[in-house]
This record gives C-alpha cells, structure tokens and sequence, in this order.
C-alpha cells in the first residue's frame, strides 16, 4: 500500500500482523532495517477493512490534523455537490447560486487547490490561514502567466 505520511511524500507501508503486539499494523520500508527471514509462517489472517488500501486510510485518518474550512461557491448546491462529489447534507443552500460547504481538511494546499480546480467562483471564509493561501496562489499563478501585480 502506497501511503502519505505528514506531507506530499509518499512511502510504501505494508500491512502485517504483527505477532509482538497481537494486532494488524502499517510498517514504513523506509524504517525496516535490516530484515531477516525467520522461516516461521503465520496462519493467514483476515483483514480488518475492506482492503489495505482502506485499513491504512482509516488509521492514518486518526493521526492527521484535522483543520475546519468553510468557503462559499458560487453556484448552486447542486451543481457544487456532482462536482465536488460531496453528500447533499454536506452543503448548505444559500441562494440559488451559492452555497456554504463546511469541512475538515488535513491539508489546506490540498483543499485550496481543489477548490480552485472547481473552476467556480468561490470565497474562502475559514480559516484565515487559508484566506491567505488563496491570495498568494493567485499573485503566483498571475506571475506565472507574465501579469504584473
């Protein structure tokens, strides 16, 4: 399983049991160091989840920090969910033409590039962190494309 820890850096983590501590666990290649074969099979387990891929998103899910953000898009609910593909319980109706989405994210880049990949009018209420983040992308992205401030 390929997994990001802290960051955009992604390592692989393989999913064991692990037989010191009687429970399934996500090792990092990165951390194994010299590892040597023991020649003692395990009777084969059964997951916990769904796949590794889903084991290492849940327990990952508790170690990330978790910031709220709150934005408003300027098209209706509707079309902010098929495109954002969120539940419609995750949206809050303003008007026909905008709408409140509020929501956890462990990475702010992350969030504000994908909300700016929308390709919908938005405003970024929290957090002031993020506010700022959209400011100094978009004085980039208008160098980047040779415009003066």
């Amino acid at each position: 399983m390929q997994s990001s820890f802290g960051g955009s850096r992604f390592r692989w983590c393989p999913v064991a049991w692990d037989v010191d501590r009687a429970d399934w666990r996500i090792f990092r290649l990165d951390r194994i160091e010299r590892p040597q074969p023991i020649g003692v099979q395990c009777a084969p387990r059964e997951l916990p989840a769904e796949d590794s891929a889903a084991f290492v998103t849940r327990v990952l899910a508790h170690f990330r920090p978790m910031r709220r953000v709150v934005f408003i898009a300027h098209v209706s609910a509707a079309e902010l969910i098929e495109r954002f593909r969120v539940r419609a319980e995750e949206v809050e109706t303003l008007d026909d033409h905008s709408c409140l989405r509020r929501t956890g994210a462990d990475s702010l880049e992350w969030t504000t590039v994908r909300i700016a990949h929308l390709g919908v009018e938005f405003e970024v209420r929290e957090p002031r962190a993020m506010v700022e983040m959209v400011r100094d992308l978009g004085r980039k992205l208008l160098r980047a494309a040779g415009d003066a401030e």
